[in-house]
């Protein structure tokens, strides 16, 4: 039994990996050897960005 609904949702997960295809690459214009640092340095100005927003809704609500 277990065997089979193992290979049932393994059908219907290739499925839904078919159907959903990754969308477009968002360091496509970025050289293959600084792609680690562009990433690295949108992870960071994401962490900032959202530091500001806690500030932001701390000072509007009272709590983050």
């Amino acid at each position: 039994m277990t065997l089979l609904l193992v290979g049932v949702l393994s059908l219907l997960g290739s499925g839904v990996a078919a159907a959903n295809p990754p969308g477009p690459d968002p360091l496509a214009g970025v050289p293959e050897s600084l792609r680690p640092i562009a990433g690295a340095a949108i992870v960071f100005l994401s962490n900032v960005w959202n530091v500001f927003a806690d500030v932001a809704n701390f000072i509007m609500f009272g709590s983050s």
